[in-house]
């Protein structure tokens, strides 16, 4: 419809000697107020389906600490008689601005339940002989609050398998959303340190408790 109401915004109006007119440029007026209808109507579908351009977006205002020059933590709500531990809200941040940051640490999530006992097996791709492996858990990265210390077991170090876990005490107070890395050291070398894994650790809340 653009591309007609492009080519019949050339079109002029004819007037014949004899009075007679034909009004080519009423095409133009047409085409323009059927794509303004259109246009309307889009609007209502995205408004009605919550998608497009004119979708309906809901945003939470975060403020800014004068002190600290720091985001105020925003927590979900919760019900009067919910006596819960209030579950922190960790917003997506628009890296639109800066480059991100290279890392040479692997991505690996965990995903646990509240008050189980928590294994997962890691493998390699390297013979882990003479390393000596630590991870723990945190409420954010470089975070002084140390919510537990996973348990490290070398299975396999010549084909690189580990295993990680957690006692179910250890898991019975995590948060729902915490931060982790896994870090090797060399036996020979102490001061020789190196993070091969780095996540987020996501809790599931425990219904049944004793």
């Amino acid at each position: 419809m653009w591309a007609l109401a492009t080519d019949a915004s050339f079109d002029i109006n004819i007037t014949a000697p004899d009075g007679v007119v034909i009004p080519r440029s009423q095409r133009y007026a047409q085409l323009t107020n059927t794509i303004q209808q259109r246009w309307e109507q889009y609007r209502q579908l995205c408004a009605a389906l919550n998608i497009g351009l004119w979708r309906i977006q809901v945003g939470t205002l975060r403020r800014t600490s004068r002190h600290t020059n720091k985001f105020v933590p925003i927590y979900k709500g919760q019900e009067i008689d919910d006596a819960r531990k209030p579950e922190r809200m960790y917003l997506p941040v628009d890296p639109m601005g800066y480059e991100p940051v290279p890392t040479t640490a692997e991505v690996y999530d965990i995903v646990m339940y509240q008050g189980d006992t928590f294994e997962q097996i890691v493998d390699f791709a390297f013979n882990i002989t003479g390393l000596t492996w630590k991870a723990e858990i945190r409420t954010y990265p470089n975070s002084p609050s140390k919510y537990a210390t996973l348990d490290v077991t070398i299975l396999d170090a010549a084909q690189g398998r580990l295993k990680l876990s957690l006692v179910s005490d250890k898991t019975k107070y995590l948060p729902v959303r915490a931060f982790w890395d896994l870090q090797a050291t060399k036996v020979s070398d102490p001061t020789w340190e190196k993070t091969y894994l780095r996540g987020q650790v996501f809790v599931t809340q425990q219904v049944t408790v004793d």
